[in-house]
């Protein structure tokens, strides 16, 4: 017998929300139903819903589409919590699991964010805190990077754009056997290019 799947709707979401915050749904603020809608969105990988919420629009809304993309096919997985609300601004703790996190070594990214909302919308965000479990996820990358360049075949435009990773579907399925290759070897730290 197969798995049934269940479409959150916002109705769900916000009951949801209602029950893990023992609040009846009509007293929820406008921040925590507008980043909650947003957070399921994200954690569903619904990037047109993620980009209306947060008016992502233009080179913005397609860097988030193939974001959510990359996240889909490294098998990210999100947990959040809203921790606080002040005035507009609701107060997120999340973490992020991936294939690509346990592949660089860094392990789960764990974040607190503010979302400032207005109207219905995300209208800003600002990361308060961001860690890797095992190190800085950025410093890991760019290890990688610098490794991958120098592989033969390591400079595949569908992973590599001017010298940087690219983060969309295509360039995750290319980019996982190459980081599957660099953990066997150690995770070698090429040095840094002169």
């Amino acid at each position: 017998m197969g798995r049934r799947r269940h479409r959150l709707t916002a109705a769900l979401v916000l009951a949801l929300a209602a029950l893990s915050s023992g609040l009846p749904a009509a007293t929820l603020s406008e921040p925590i139903q507008t980043v909650s809608a947003y957070l399921t969105a994200l954690a569903r990988f619904d990037h047109r819903e993620v980009a209306r919420i947060a008016h992502l629009e233009g080179a913005a809304g397609e860097r988030s589409r193939q974001m959510r993309e990359f996240e889909r096919a490294t098998h990210t997985t999100w947990t959040w919590r809203i921790v606080g609300v002040d005035d507009q601004t609701a107060h997120v703790l999340m973490t992020e699991d991936s294939d690509y996190y346990r592949l660089l070594g860094v392990g789960v990214r764990t974040q607190i964010v503010a979302y400032r909302v207005a109207a219905g919308f995300i209208v800003s965000s600002d990361i308060k805190f961001l860690t890797n479990q095992h190190g800085p996820a950025r410093v890991a990358a760019e290890h990688f990077r610098n490794w991958l360049s120098m592989q033969n075949g390591g400079d595949d435009p569908a992973i590599l754009e001017d010298g940087e990773l690219k983060f969309d579907a295509g360039s995750a399925s290319r980019m996982l056997p190459w980081l599957r290759q660099w953990v066997k070897r150690g995770r070698p730290t090429p040095p840094p290019a002169v």
